[in-house]
């Protein structure tokens, strides 16, 4: 079986397994000599190429909905239609509603902002495109990304420039958030490519942590727990972002699903 990764080397990606093809083609442009070729062999594909984060959205909307959404139909479309085996989609936690309590798959969907929107819009097209054939499409929604060496949007990167003196502060500290690390988060979309798993499921480690509790775990990291002091209370809009996964367990019931930064001098 040819495992295919669309974006290998974006956050996610970049920690596929080396025997994993990377998909090399421009989304928006025509890849369909490239998906011929990979069709020849019993093949499935990870989507996780895309435009990522609300603010990368709203800087050029079209280009990105262009890319989240429209190419992405294609992109499943004609590999249905070229025999795939499974068409893995990577979506994110932030088509559900704000909520208080744990979410699960079948949670209210309200998307928190534009990004979650092409998100959520690319779901609802792709369950219809396998709507004869949802064994082989399975829609993963990634909770919260951590660790060393991310983008400078992130609270990853956050955390960094703090290190290097290029931010003062953190705030919101007292929001919990659902952390897994991309390697991880890599290993079990790897996973679960290779399972039967089909639908709908939550990727995330069901355990909630505080965003200064997470930076403190950091600093800590780096002998700098100096810095706690800067990162502040409170809450934002969203307080919690906690997933259940008890539906991707019953696929990895082997896999440790706990968030485990690794020290990256």
């Amino acid at each position: 079986m040819l495992n295919v990764v669309t974006g290998k080397s974006g956050t996610i990606g970049q920690y596929f397994p080396t025997n994993t093809y990377s998909f090399e083609s421009d989304l928006t442009s025509d890849f369909s000599k490239e998906l011929k070729l990979i069709s020849k062999s019993n093949f499935t594909i990870t989507h996780c190429a895309g435009i990522v984060g609300n603010s990368s959205v709203i800087k050029n909307f079209n280009h990105s909905y262009l890319v989240n959404v429209t190419r992405t139909i294609e992109l499943a479309r004609l590999s249905l239609s070229m025999g795939i085996k499974k068409f893995v989609y990577v979506s994110s936690s932030h088509v559900y509603e704000g909520s208080n309590s744990i979410i699960n798959e079948s949670a209210k969907i309200s998307p928190l902002n534009e990004y979650a929107h092409q998100k959520r819009e690319a779901e609802v097209k792709l369950l219809e495109v396998f709507k004869d054939y949802p064994q082989q499409l399975l829609i993963t929604r990634v909770f919260s990304l951590l660790d060393w060496g991310m983008k400078p949007s992130t609270l990853g990167g956050a955390i960094e420039k703090m290190l290097n003196g290029e931010i003062s502060d953190i705030h919101n500290g007292e929001d919990q958030r659902d952390f897994l690390t991309p390697r991880s988060t890599a290993t079990i979309l790897y996973l679960l490519t290779n399972s039967e798993a089909s639908g709908i499921l939550n990727v995330c480690s069901s355990r909630a942590t505080k965003i200064k509790d997470a930076v403190a775990y950091m600093f800590k990291q780096r002998n700098r727990l100096d810095l706690i002091t800067r990162v502040h209370g409170g809450n934002s809009g969203t307080p919690l972002i906690v997933g259940d996964n008890l539906e991707l367990k019953k696929h990895l019931d082997q896999y440790d699903l706990t968030w485990k930064p690794k020290l990256n001098l």
